[in-house]
């Protein structure tokens, strides 16, 4: 019998398939950063432990390069360590405010289980009244200014990801008519403008509760206008690579919106997992 081998990539006549990224179930591997709360008790350390901000661990960024054979991920921010409520320490790249382009977003519920187990449903499964609680969980992809070759997902999880979700909503109501007022043709779309990110001051998580965070907001000039939103274009090189990455992560959309439950075990993000908090 002749064993047949793989095709090299010379005559590999998937090379340059015609493949239309919206129709693949494949979900890239992308590093996945956090969203941290500061605490202004920590205001003499300065930076994300007293602010809050974004977050990439170096062992997602590992855990991405190993996925795709890749050599270098380069990440905004200074490499620092951070400390978490239970106690373990990680390091990575940390930046309490970020300037980025929003290319999509994905949302689900999780439940933790008492022997540690998470269980995950899509946005239209909640329950108000579920065993364990439904916390909100959000990934954010985002592309870094001065770093567009290094997309990555930032992930928000309970009242974080609710306020994003608000803020970031009614930043589209205030920004998007404006761009668009009087434009013929095709609309512009959100990732076309880089937009600050950074935390708001310390507040409760709710008033039923003492935890307290650092929501993510955006911050726009007291007048916005227009001459402001044509500086904070990302140029047309830009758009277009950010239009190629929106393409491509259809199905990273898709893999949180499908019915039913799924464990831990059953899940299948990309490389990096979700914030893992």
């Amino acid at each position: 019998m002749t064993t047949q081998h793989p095709p090299t990539p010379n005559d590999d006549p998937f090379a340059d398939a015609p493949v239309d990224p919206s129709l693949s179930d494949y979900v890239p591997p992308i590093p996945v950063a956090q969203w941290i709360n500061g605490d202004k008790k920590l205001a003499k350390l300065g930076g994300i432990a007293a602010k809050g901000g974004v977050f990439i661990p170096n062992d997602k960024i590992a855990k991405f390069l190993t996925a795709t054979g890749q050599t270098e991920f380069n990440a905004p921010g200074e490499q620092i360590e951070v400390t978490f409520a239970e106690g373990n320490t990680e390091a990575g790249f940390g930046a309490t405010s970020l300037e980025i382009a929003i290319i999509k977003t994905r949302f689900r519920w999780i439940q933790k289980t008492a022997d540690g187990t998470r269980i995950f449903s899509p946005r239209r499964a909640y329950k108000k009244e579920a065993t364990p609680k439904m916390i909100g969980n959000l990934q954010v992809l985002v592309v870094a200014k001065g770093f567009e070759a290094f997309p990555f997902v930032l992930a928000f999880t309970g009242r974080n990801s609710q306020e994003f979700e608000r803020v970031w909503s009614a930043l589209n109501k205030e920004v998007m008519p404006l761009i668009n007022e009087g434009r013929k043709g095709t609309p512009i779309p959100r990732m076309a403008i880089w937009f600050t990110l950074e935390a708001k001051a310390q507040e409760k998580a709710s008033d039923s509760f003492t935890t307290m965070i650092t929501p993510p907001h955006f911050y726009l000039p007291q007048s916005l206008t227009i001459d402001y939103l044509r500086q904070r274009y990302v140029g047309n090189d830009n758009l277009k690579a950010f239009q190629e990455i929106n393409q491509k992560f259809e199905s990273w959309v898709r893999e949180w919106d499908k019915d039913g439950e799924r464990t831990d075990a059953e899940s299948n993000d990309v490389a990096g997992g979700d914030e893992g908090k």
